[in-house]
């Protein structure tokens, strides 16, 4: 297994213990500090000298992206399965449910998921969390019904339904994914190109192996400010935008609508965030670039417009509220 680390130094011991609490016990763990400027390096020594545990720590003397950290493990990993954990958490016996569902499915399923329940920054729990099966229902994905299995059950998807799926909604929780390492073999390893390299690598193994869908949470997902997708991040949509065209070009029916849908969708949700960061000109440029040039004339696309420019409306008239009074408290003491 990999565990990432990157300026996370206020929750990578928290994650390194959820590793060692793990019962199965045949695991290589390997860690990968990606260029941290904070004290995650110091921390992650200490941790081990502490502790005692055994694992091979490669540290990046520059920050080279996730891309470049997970392909600096891979070349170091040497186990039948592969996940990843970064400032999340993980149940003590996560392991060993997934590797015991693995060993029950055929060969033909190289990518297993789950849901995800979600934390906050102290570790605490938050209200809703990620399931697949909620996120296909809600985006009425052709055949999603046979795409889910009952709670606490798992199901294989075919590599095509995960392709379907993909260009409505990154709907895999990535945290929550294990992979047999024998799929790296055949599609090679994660493209450094795309920011999103998850999604990208979805698409890829979709098209040589089946995935299979564990229902029951597999991580505690942490949100925090600095997540890649957290609202706030530019460049998260232009990376999703390339993956979904890169794809969509290889088949033979273009799902043209549902990329624009899913981009424009994932826009509105970036710019609801930059909004509330204040960030009103990065927000402007969000819907132009990833909101309007995508627009289709239908009913939906109507009913999006109407409920970003409120959103919009909304948000400008609370920023106005404060400049308003300070101008109004000014003529009042034109001599301060």
């Amino acid at each position: 297994m990999i565990t990432l680390c990157y300026n996370t130094g206020r929750y990578v011991v928290d994650t390194l213990e959820s590793i060692r609490s793990q019962t199965y016990e045949r695991v290589e763990v390997i860690i990968v500090d990606d260029g941290s400027s904070d004290d995650s390096v110091k921390l992650i020594r200490a941790w081990l000298a502490d502790t005692g545990f055994s694992a091979e720590f490669v540290e990046h003397g520059t920050n080279r992206g996730i891309p470049a950290a997970l392909n600096s493990a891979l070349t170091c990993a040497h186990g039948d399965y592969l996940t990843v954990i970064c400032d999340d958490l993980w149940a003590p016996d996560r392991l060993k449910v997934v590797i015991d569902c693995f060993e029950t499915l055929p060969r033909s399923v190289g990518v297993l998921f789950g849901d995800a329940e979600l934390i906050d920054s102290n570790g605490k729990p938050i209200s809703g969390d990620l399931s697949p099966a909620r996120t296909l229902k809600l985006l009425s994905v052709p055949g999603y019904e046979s795409m889910v299995p009952a709670i606490g059950a798992s199901k294989i998807v075919t590599g095509q339904q995960i392709r379907v799926a993909l260009y409505h909604r990154c709907f895999i929780p990535a945290p929550s994914t294990t992979v047999r390492m024998d799929v790296y073999d055949i599609i090679g390893a994660y493209d450094e190109s795309f920011a999103i390299e998850d999604l990208d690598f979805y698409f890829r193994a979709a098209a040589v192996v089946d995935f299979a869908y564990l229902r029951k949470p597999l991580v505690h997902y942490r949100l925090h400010s600095a997540n890649f997708t957290s609202g706030r991040s530019d460049s998260y949509l232009q990376s999703l935008a390339d993956v979904l065209d890169v794809h969509g070009q290889s088949e033979s029916t273009r799902p043209d609508a549902q990329i624009r849908r899913h981009v424009r969708e994932e826009a509105l949700r970036v710019t609801n965030g930059l909004l509330e960061a204040g960030l009103y000109r990065l927000a402007l440029r969000t819907v132009w670039t990833h909101y309007l040039r995508r627009l289709q004339p239908t009913l939906n696309c109507l009913k999006e417009t109407v409920r970003l420019g409120l959103l919009v409306a909304t948000t400008a008239a609370q920023a106005l509220r404060p400049v308003r009074r300070l101008h109004l408290r000014s003529q009042r003491c034109p001599n301060r």
